[in-house]
């Protein structure tokens, strides 16, 4: 079988960050590199910029925990039920009927406390 045409290794495409402007190259060899996929929309309605949306949330289930690197986060409250955090968001867990209350999770005045 005869050996496939690999380029050496000087020939090889090593331009990778040639393309990216200065800022664009510090992110990323800081760690960063989604910042660099982070746009603003063209197609945005101007007319609302900096205003929150007219529409509201309501959650039906929380899928997920995080105990990789979290410990003692989760506790049993009188009832039985599993009483944990994840994200911002208090979960009340029915382990009997698999159903879910929440706490926690609401707006919040993001102005400093200071």
């Amino acid at each position: 079988m005869p050996k496939p045409d690999v380029p050496e290794p000087h020939e090889r495409d090593t331009d990778w960050f040639d393309n990216l402007n200065d800022k664009d190259l510090e992110d990323y060899l800081t760690g960063k590199p989604f910042r660099g996929a982070i746009r603003e929309p063209s197609n945005h309605n101007p007319e609302r910029k900096g205003e929150q949306p007219d529409c509201t949330y309501k959650l039906e289930y929380v899928y997920g925990y995080r105990s990789a690197d979290s410990r003692q986060n989760l506790f049993f409250n009188r009832e039985g039920d599993a009483v944990y955090m994840t994200a911002a968001l208090g979960v009340v867990l029915d382990i009997e009927t698999n159903t879910q209350r929440f706490f926690g999770g609401g707006e919040v005045n993001c102005t400093l406390k200071n």
